[in-house]
C-alpha cells in the first residue's frame, strides 16, 4: 500500500517546458506499465512543445481552466471536465491560450497502438 498527498509533493518542471509544473503522484517504476500520474499546471501563455511518444499513451483530464491541444496538426479546444487520450506516435502540443492557469491530471502508460 502506498499513500501520497498533493500537499506534500514538490513541484517540478516538465521536460517540455520548465515553466509548466507538475506534482507526480505515481512515478515510472512504481506500477508496471504506468509512467506517471501527475497534477500539472500550465501557466497562462505557456506551451508544452510538440512531441510524441513511441510506446506511451497519455490521458489528460482538465481539472480547471481551458486551453488547446494540437494533435497531428489539428487544434482541439479543451475545457474543464474534458478527457483526452493521446495514442503512441500521435504528435501533440498543449497550449494555455487563456488568462488563467490550466490545471490537469496527466496519466501515462506503456502500450502499443
Amino acid at each position: 500500500m502506498v499513500l501520497t498527498n498533493l500537499e506534500t509533493i514538490p513541484e517540478v518542471g516538465v521536460s517540455h517546458n520548465f515553466n509548466v509544473t507538475k506534482k507526480v503522484l505515481i512515478s515510472k517504476g512504481i506500477i508496471p506499465g504506468v509512467t506517471q500520474l501527475a497534477k500539472t499546471v500550465v501557466p497562462p501563455g505557456e506551451v508544452c512543445g510538440s512531441h510524441f511518444h513511441k510506446d506511451m499513451w497519455e490521458i489528460f483530464l482538465v481539472d480547471e481552466g481551458c486551453g488547446v491541444m494540437v494533435v497531428n496538426e489539428k487544434e482541439i479546444k479543451l475545457k474543464k471536465g474534458d478527457c483526452m487520450i493521446i495514442e503512441p506516435y500521435e504528435n501533440h502540443e498543449l497550449i494555455n491560450n487563456s488568462i488563467n492557469p490550466l490545471k490537469l491530471m496527466v496519466f501515462g502508460c506503456i502500450g502499443s497502438s
